[in-house]
């Protein structure tokens, strides 16, 4: 993330820009230091955007950050009355800032906004009202805001392996996810799962992106999707909920309550992975009546800063998938994540092992699901070998990229593994143990409890050129989907 710093009197002044003038920017942990001492909005090209402002003892300032990109480096000059002024009209600047924070704020953000925002140009901008307050509390806005309707996706996992059991697709949050939405309503680009393949897909903050869902419109969008597949010789019976964000967060409670309610209308059970969902009635009723299958993702805490911040700790999602299974006697596995080539992954043994007892005591399924590191630097860090060792391994093609030791590389900087520790290909043989996985030579498809597992030589899969469904408005507030 790009950010300003200032500094002046032993102070590092931080800027944090965000697209939306009352979302509160959160800090990387390495900041924790640092104390929010302002917010404020500019307008910009007629828009209006917002900026967090830190402040850090300067020999405070953390040595070993990469997750902030400091664009602009100043020290500190005092803006004369004229300029001052010409900044806070021409932006419309609105700014609450804290009654004991430095004199100096108020500057730092108008000579920021002065040169972050230099290449607009200024010839016919009108002069906005301003104001600026001094408080005693930073207070975020969390009224949740939604963005679009709600669309059937497609496009899937199927299409690239075509065995998978998910026929189609529905997320209820647009290019976001709720780990980056913190409890106290910051808005936190780092607290993300580090190891999601979607996370390059949450660029916006979770309560500003909710979908809203027409129950009319969805159900007419399945039955046009399950039209279109059937001239294809597909059936359309499993939906999986979300397949970029997680779908199981309070926040977006009744957009699932109409979805699932959806569901029943038009015969279709869900395949629903989550870490947020705790275990209630209303939904368990729905799950019942939708024969769905709930994955419970099992990872480490450590890689969940966001699913932990809402206290959806692995030992959470353990006591939660437990309850349905045994309470509600609703389909229930836990989707446990591995490092594939190594059983004794110090990672992911432990809740692997504590999984494998569960199983053992109550009869809980088991889906294993191998790691697909983004970038070298977490490859390195989940096997536990430096980059530069796995190199001295060897190369070859392999997925349209390169084999990295025990890992292939894609074309979009993900590592699967292509060899499996023998342990646990031993492991699926038992019952309830199942693995969600493909190589070049070989796929495991688990069915996400909605069909047998399998294991089968890999089939070459020619993925469609599909868009993202483009949508009209209706003028009953529904929507239209072309597929």
């Amino acid at each position: 993330m790009k950010a300003g710093n200032h500094n002046y009197r032993g102070n590092s002044f931080i800027l944090l820009y965000s697209p939306h003038p009352d979302v509160f920017v959160a800090m990387p942990p390495e900041f924790r230091a640092a104390r929010h001492v302002a917010h404020a909005s500019y307008i910009t090209r007629g828009r209006e955007k917002g900026i967090s402002v830190y402040l850090l003892k300067t020999s405070d300032f953390p040595s070993n950050s990469s997750r902030l990109s400091f664009s602009r480096q100043m020290t500190h000059v005092p803006l004369d009355d004229g300029k001052r002024s010409t900044i806070l009209e021409r932006h419309g600047i609105k700014a609450k800032i804290l009654s004991d924070a430095p004199e100096e704020t108020l500057e730092v953000i108008l000579k920021d906004v002065e040169v972050f925002d230099r290449g607009s140009s200024y010839r016919k901008t009108p002069k906005y009202p301003f104001d600026i307050q001094k408080v005693e509390k930073l207070v975020p806005n969390t009224t949740p805001k939604s963005s679009s309707y709600a669309n059937i996706e497609l496009l899937g996992k199927q299409d690239y392996v075509p065995c998978c059991k998910i026929d189609i697709n529905l997320d209820l949050l647009t290019a976001s996810c709720p780990t980056n939405l913190r409890t106290d309503g910051y808005y936190d680009p780092f607290g993300r799962c580090e190891y999601c393949y979607a996370q390059g897909q949450h660029s916006d903050v979770a309560i500003k992106r909710i979908k809203r869902v027409n129950k009319q419109s969805l159900i007419e969008q399945i039955k046009e999707a399950r039209t279109r597949r059937a001239s294809q010789g597909k059936q359309t019976n499993f939906i999986r909920f979300g397949k970029v964000s997680e779908p199981g967060s309070r926040l977006t409670r009744e957009q699932l309550i109409l979805s699932l309610e959806a569901c029943i209308d038009t015969a279709l059970s869900p395949i629903f992975t989550t870490k947020f969902l705790e275990c209630a009635d209303e939904p368990a009723r729905l799950f019942k009546r939708t024969n769905a299958a709930l994955m419970y993702s099992i990872g480490k805490d450590e890689f969940e800063p966001g699913a932990v911040d809402h206290g959806c700790t692995n030992e959470f999602r353990f006591e939660q998938a437990v309850k349905y299974h045994q309470e509600h006697r609703i389909k229930t596995a836990l989707y446990v994540l591995i490092e594939a080539t190594n059983f004794e992954n110090h990672f992911f043994k432990d809740n692997l092992q504590k999984a494998l007892a569960l199983h053992e005591e109550i009869g809980i399924p088991v889906q294993l699901l191998p790691i697909r590191p983004t970038g070298k630097k977490l490859l390195a860090k989940y096997v536990g070998i430096p980059y530069r060792e796995l190199l001295l391994e060897g190369h070859q093609d392999i997925f349209g990229g390169i084999s990295i030791g025990s890992y292939a590389k894609t074309k979009t900087n993900e590592y699967y593994p292509k060899k499996i520790d023998q342990r646990f290909l031993d492991l699926i043989k038992m019952p309830g143990i199942t693995m969600c996985h493909h190589t070049k030579q070989t796929t495991w498809c688990g069915g996400c409890l909605q069909a047998e597992p399998i294991e089968k030589p890999t089939e070459e899969a020619n993925p469609p050129r599909l868009k993202r469904h483009k949508k009209k408005p209706k003028k009953n507030g529904q929507s239209e989907f072309k597929f």
